[in-house]
């Protein structure tokens, strides 16, 4: 399993799917397509628990399923999710991680990479 839940709109819609469909399990991918988990949903907190204990609202689920082009990390501790984003002093540019209905793969894989580093300059 991941270190950190990863989010696009795609994951947040499946999610906010089932909230509609009032299951108490949501089986969406955490990783960006490598891998399929399951998410609690507690109607009475509502709340999406992740496999990592990590948890967010279901407005924070919703806001998310709506922002397209963007991917989120979900962290344990933290009530909302962080946008995915890097800047370049050198080039002075912004750079967002961005997926797609195509195979996520490959970002998938960038990101982990990205968020290792992240984590090894804490």
């Amino acid at each position: 399993m991941s270190k950190f839940t990863v989010l696009s709109h795609l994951q947040a819609s499946e999610i906010a799917k089932a909230i509609l469909d009032r299951r108490p399990l949501a089986r969406v991918s955490l990783d960006l397509g490598l891998s399929a988990s399951t998410a609690k949903l507690d109607y009475d907190r509502q709340t999406v628990i992740f496999p990592d204990e990590a948890m967010l609202s279901f407005d924070e689920i919703s806001k998310i399923a709506s922002t397209e082009h963007v991917c989120f990390v979900v962290e344990k501790g933290k009530t909302t999710a962080t946008k995915v984003q890097l800047f370049s002093p050198e080039t002075n540019l912004s750079f967002v991680f961005n997926s797609t209905e195509t195979k996520l793969s490959p970002l998938a894989k960038s990101l982990r990479e990205w968020l290792a580093l992240r984590e090894n300059s804490r």
